[in-house]
């Protein structure tokens, strides 16, 4: 039980290092026009760290899409894959912005929409 407990409470301390630089690179990625910062989260594993930070936009989100469509491949992020027509994807990121071992995702959240910054060790 102890062990569990440990774990459970240290997991992510490997992945600690990682989250200044997945602010840094939320600062430097642009919020779609009129949007309003709700919330923010970090979750950290032993070799992900994660920061997810949601926003309000009074607008569809096909139209943010398209903005984060045109705005990070212009900041040097390659463009999602998309997904593989197999069976099994072996790249679990396939539908991700990628920049080395950083990975943006922009998803749809009810009314609000969500940006994933998250570094995973490849």
């Amino acid at each position: 039980m102890l062990t569990f407990v440990f774990i459970s409470i240290h997991e992510g301390d490997t992945s600690r290092q990682y989250v200044p630089e997945l602010r840094k690179i939320a600062a430097e990625t642009p919020m779609f026009p009129g949007s309003q910062k709700i919330d923010e989260t970090v979750i950290l594993k032993q070799s992900r760290a994660s920061l997810f930070i949601s926003y309000g936009a009074p607008v569809d989100f096909d139209e943010i899409e398209s903005f984060y469509k045109r705005e990070l491949p212009a900041r040097g992020w390659d463009l999602p894959k998309g997904p593989s027509h197999r069976f099994i994807n072996f790249d679990s990121h396939s539908r991700y912005y990628r920049r080395g071992d950083y990975f943006i995702a922009v998803e749809p959240n009810g009314d609000r929409y969500s940006v994933a910054f998250i570094w995973e060790q490849q």
